[in-house]
């Protein structure tokens, strides 16, 4: 699905290739990560810092220590890939000043808690709504 989504609204094979192998890193990274763990997880931290390496130095990372399992952590660092990537086409990482913020919280601690996942993005031109949902649209 990753891969056949990725040709979809591509107007050429090499942006078409792009977007694949920036998918396809992005999940071999986290793989390499839960190889570490002996798949036994990642911390939410370590993926979010993984996705957004390129961008160090402009981008603010806090939260509590959220351990993930296997699979919810290769679905989040594609979230988290997806969301980068607009930043940087569209967003605030798309020019040399702006800057993201990403935050995480757990609202009651127990059973029953709610992740709370927070993207914030300062100082990048206006955005305006895209005219169809893309892959990103579908993993969020």
């Amino acid at each position: 699905a990753v891969i056949a989504r990725s040709f979809a609204g591509k107007s050429t094979v090499e942006d078409a290739k792009e977007t694949v192998l920036s998918r396809l890193h992005s999940l071999a990274q986290t793989h390499v990560m839960l190889i570490d763990k002996e798949w036994r997880g990642a911390d939410i931290a370590d993926v979010v810092q993984a996705e957004m390496e390129p961008y160090a130095g402009r981008v603010t990372i806090e939260g509590p220590t959220i351990m993930l399992n296997a699979k919810a952590a290769q679905n989040f660092a594609l979230a988290v890939h997806e969301l980068a990537t607009n930043a940087a086409k569209y967003g605030a990482l798309s020019n040399q000043t702006g800057r993201v913020h990403i935050s995480w919280s757990i609202t009651q601690p127990n059973a029953h808690g709610r992740f709370l996942f927070r993207w914030q993005e300062r100082g990048g031109p206006q955005v305006n709504p895209p005219p169809r949902k893309g892959f990103g649209s579908t993993v969020l």
